[in-house]
């Protein structure tokens, strides 16, 4: 079974120094081998930014782009 999902997501990046926002959408698949094992394939762009301000946000010299591929498992 093929699932694509679509999504956008918040958080924060630290480092010794300073905290950074970042934000952004996201999109992707999961591909079913069976019941509870899936390959997933996700790509997200991040945008970083200091203070939430119009001019943060539209600023995309400032982000990421971030592929992801991996395996997911179910417990049931």
């Amino acid at each position: 079974m093929f699932r694509p999902f679509i999504g956008a997501f918040v958080g924060g990046a630290y480092n010794s120094d300073t905290l950074t926002g970042t934000a952004g959408p996201s999109a992707g698949f999961k591909y079913f081998l069976n019941d509870s094992t899936a390959v997933v394939f996700r790509y997200r762009y991040e945008w970083y930014f200091e203070n939430l301000s119009l001019k943060d946000a539209t600023d995309t010299s400032s982000g990421n782009n971030l592929v992801t591929v991996g395996m997911s498992y179910s417990w049931k």
